[in-house]
């Protein structure tokens, strides 16, 4: 390895020689027989791998990085030849941090990468040496494949994500910048054009005005000239846009396939490529994080990466969006809010593809925007509800995901925000299996019986279908545990025990039946819209199937208050002396479940939402009228301009009771009779009674 490390180092000042005194075909040949003479050898062992990264200090490797990116205005040949060089160290995970971590590799790489695009053109490469040895397409196919094996390894295993980091702690705020161009606009400035107007690029080769530093190293500017390189779109190559990983290469597999990557644009696999490193830059240090912030300081490149429509560009920038919101160093601006909406866009999206390490990475990163950003709350409680509800149903298999959505959705509820009635009774089909589910962890049950809870608490009466159904499904979960429990009893039992036992099972499953039948009877006979997930749950389906439309029966609040009452004796009756029993309603929330039946006044309220809204109205006549006409105001009279008093006032639209007296009973016996002989309205229809009384009270 010494040996080896010598001998490039001996190789490089030679060629650092040759270059400083030969003619150009000279100079072309023999850098092109030295990079060719590095790739053999770093091609033959992970030993010499090692001596070449570490040769000269380093500067054996930085010419081979300056070499593939033309910095130097360097051949084809050469390039080709370094490529495959750097694919080999790349693809060794002994080195590759090494050489990916060198000052200005980055952006090199990047460089490569837009010259690495297959040219059209058939004309020859003026730079083409006859000394040249190499295949130019080879080389460069070796490397763009080492390098998007190191984009696309982990993408699809969350908990696979290297801690450490491949880059440096104090990267360069050049080598930022050029990873924040790439990702926002699709191309880079660069500092030294590559070749002059021979070059055979058919027009799409990079066209720099370099970069600037502005007031020292503070800060640096990026410019947006027009002269940056645009991309050709009719040359673009979408087949391979989501850049999965092909294959699962070993820790010491350095085997390197060219050509795996071809069919992809130059800016396909450099914006992927950009994104991978911000990650790897935010992972490293605080420092870094810093400087990401400074640079892109309105958030575009970060929301470029989390919009982007290629798999692992969206995968490397919600971990950049999660590190960044993560750091309550770094002050969060406005554009938070706008990343939340898109990483829960991307949740939503990946979960309906059933890509859950893409989820579980957006997910994670969108909850900590909730966390930082009060705006993006209010954002989501507004318009991204429906999206994390379809994501939590797709992915009720996943615990990760469910917990993290719990979580999401109990922050949403515990500040000054809260679900509407509408909403709670969306989520009620969630919540309650969150609670119930055996693969339920205990922070997703503590979740959803908050949520419930809260639910409860704040619309009442109106959420009584959820109560109930809470109670219900705990019974039934109580229920079949009981009977598991009865039948495969070994030991003998006593036989008055068992006779008690069996009898509080029937009893608990009548009193199930009868609330889940006033559940589904209260809830029908509402606005069931919000509410038709819930009744499709156990033991509410059967019910509501069988329920037939036209014949919807009516429910009180008392039937129902009656149905809750019976259905916590019968919880009563058969967790008295099973403690397993009673740890299990204790989990399932039975403890703020009671507390809402017991200290509430919901059944109360929603007997008075049940009871008319009453009003008492009273009309004053002469009591001289003894006569039914010739008088001064004849009865018939009186009643008439009753009639119309009533009807204008649309008395007769909801029922009325009649209370007279005396004679005034008379007067809507008439009224009654002239409106029924009339057709006048509503009002006979409506008239439940009239209490007259004349001396002593009696009832028509």
């Amino acid at each position: 390895m010494k040996h080896t490390g010598v001998a490039a180092s001996v190789l490089w000042k030679s060629l650092h020689s040759v270059l400083s005194s030969a003619n150009h075909e000279v100079w072309s040949g023999f850098e092109v027989r030295v990079a060719a003479l590095l790739a053999d050898i770093v091609a033959a062992n992970e030993s010499r791998r090692a001596a070449i990264v570490g040769a000269g200090g380093g500067v054996v490797l930085d010419w081979l990085l300056e070499s593939v990116a033309l910095s130097g205005g360097g051949n084809y040949g050469t390039q080709a030849e370094s490529a495959r060089a750097l694919a080999y160290l790349i693809a060794d995970p002994n080195v590759s941090e090494a050489v990916l971590g060198r000052r200005h590799a980055i952006p090199n790489l990047l460089r490569f990468i837009f010259f690495a695009q297959p040219h059209q053109s058939k004309k020859q490469h003026p730079r083409r040496s006859s000394f040249d040895i190499s295949d130019p397409s080879k080389g460069r196919s070796m490397l763009v494949a080492a390098i998007m094996d190191i984009v696309t390894s982990n993408c699809d295993n969350v908990d696979k994500i290297k801690l450490k980091p491949m880059l440096s702690g104090t990267a360069a705020m050049r080598d930022i910048a050029a990873a924040l161009e790439v990702i926002e606009e699709g191309g880079m400035h660069m500092d030294e054009p590559p070749g002059s107007s021979q070059d055979d690029d058919d027009g799409t080769g990079l066209k720099g005005i370099g970069m600037e530093v502005l007031g020292g190293t503070s800060i640096v500017g990026l410019s947006t000239s027009n002269r940056s390189m645009e991309l050709d779109e009719s040359k673009v190559t979408h087949n391979s846009s989501s850049f999965n990983k092909l294959n699962n290469t070993s820790s010491v597999n350095t085997t390197v396939i060219p050509g795996l990557w071809d069919d992809l644009h130059s800016q396909h696999v450099a914006v992927a490529f950009a994104a991978w490193a911000l990650e790897n830059w935010a992972m490293a240090s605080d420092v870094n994080r810093s400087h990401i912030q400074e640079l892109d300081f309105n958030g575009h490149a970060v929301m470029s990466a989390l919009i982007a429509p290629e798999r692992s560009v969206k995968f490397h920038g919600s971990l950049v969006a999660q590190l960044l919101l993560k750091d309550e160093n770094l002050p969060m601006n406005d554009f938070v809010s706008d990343w939340s909406s898109t990483l829960l866009t991307t949740v939503s999206q990946a979960s309906k593809a059933d890509d859950i390490s893409l989820t579980r990475v957006a997910l994670s990163a969108f909850l900590l925007s909730l966390e930082r950003c009060p705006g993006a709350q209010r954002v989501v409680m507004e318009k991204g509800l429906h999206l994390m509800r379809e994501t939590a149903k797709r992915t009720m298999n996943h615990k990760s995901v469910q917990e993290s959505l719990a979580k999401g959705l109990e922050s949403l509820c515990s500040g000054d925000m809260r679900l509407s009635l509408e909403e709670g009774q969306k989520w009620s089909c969630i919540l309650l299996p969150w609670v119930f589910r055996e693969i339920s962890s205990d922070a997703i049950r503590s979740s959803a019986i908050t949520i419930l809870s809260r639910i409860c608490e704040d619309y009442g009466p109106s959420s009584i279908p959820i109560s109930q159904g809470w109670l219900a499904i705990m019974l039934s979960d109580i229920l079949k545990s009981r009977k598991l429990s009865l039948k495969g009893s070994a030991q003998p039992r006593d036989k008055v025990k068992t006779q008690i036992d069996q009898a509080n099972v029937l009893s608990g499953t009548q009193s199930v039946n009868q609330l889940a039948s006033a559940v589904v009877n209260l809830a029908v006979n509402g606005d069931s819209f919000a509410l038709e997930d819930f009744l499709t749950l156990e033991p509410f389906i059967n019910t509501y199937k069988n329920l037939k439309k036209g014949n919807i029966p009516k429910v009180n609040a008392l039937d129902s208050a009656l149905a809750t009452l019976k259905a916590i004796k019968a919880m009563t009756e058969i967790c008295s002396d099973d403690l397993f029993s009673q740890k299990k309603i204790i989990d399932y929330g039975i403890i703020p479940l009671l507390r809402r039946f017991l200290l509430s006044d919901d059944y109360e309220k929603l007997s008075a939402i049940e009871a008319y809204d009453a009003q008492v109205i009273s009309f004053v006549l002469q009591t001289n009228l003894t006569q039914w006409s010739g008088s001064s105001l004849p009865l018939q009279e009186v009643s008439s301009m009753l009639l119309e008093k009533l009807i204008a006032a649309r008395i007769g639209d909801r029922p009325v009771v009649f209370v007279t007296h005396s004679m005034g009973g008379l007067v809507v016996k008439q009224m009654l009779h002239q409106a029924s002989a009339e057709n006048r309205g509503n009002l006979v229809k409506n008239s439940v009674g009239v209490d007259m009384s004349i001396g002593t009270s009696w009832n028509i």
